[in-house]
């Protein structure tokens, strides 16, 4: 004797998330938007193509990329540490990408930048996953530049986390060490 178990249960299942994951190549054709530079209004912003080296200014490169789901959706953000040749040196930031429902790579907003202010951010070495759905950035107090030895340079390594609107600081340390005053200054 059959037993009617009624309809087979019925599965729905949401639409996949797309994949966050954007190579340097692929991101350095892509066309971005970027958040502005503190540091030069001539970098450019509008439509980004990405280039190889920083040899000419305002100039926009990839100096590093790496993943990790910060959105909590299941799937990796692209976070690129992109430089800007002017004078001597590069502007820097780190921003995070990701692609849209139809695979559009759009920007989610600058992670940090770096700035002129004494005891701010003013160098960007390295971009790494941070666990725990943040993104880790190795930052430090001055750049090494222009007699200026990396051996100098205080690097930390701070952690960001993505609210949904933008990226705010989530762990390490949230200043340099005071540089103390010079040795026989007069008052």
């Amino acid at each position: 004797v059959p037993s009617d178990q009624g309809p087979p249960p019925t599965t729905t299942t949401a639409p996949a998330v797309p994949d966050g994951r954007i190579s340097a190549s692929e991101l350095g054709r892509a066309g971005v938007d970027l958040p502005a530079w503190q540091l030069s209004s001539d970098c450019p912003t509008r439509r980004v193509i990405f280039r190889s080296n920083l040899d000419v200014a305002f100039t926009v490169t990839v100096m590093d990329i790496t993943y990790s789901d910060v959105d909590g959706d299941g799937s990796v953000e692209t976070f690129a540490l992109l430089g800007c040749r002017i004078g001597q040196g590069p502007a820097q930031q780190v921003v995070g990408f990701d692609r849209d429902r139809s695979g559009a790579i759009v920007t989610l907003g600058q992670v940090v930048d770096m700035t002129q202010t004494p005891g701010q951010v003013q160098y960007i070495a390295a971009v790494r996953p941070g666990g725990n759905g943040t993104v880790g950035v190795q930052v430090g107090d001055q750049t090494p530049c222009c007699g200026i030895e990396l051996r100098h340079v205080e690097l930390q390594w701070r952690l960001y986390r993505y609210d949904g609107h933008r990226f705010r600081q989530s762990g390490g340390p949230t200043a340099f060490t005071p540089v103390p005053a010079a040795f026989g200054s007069v008052a």
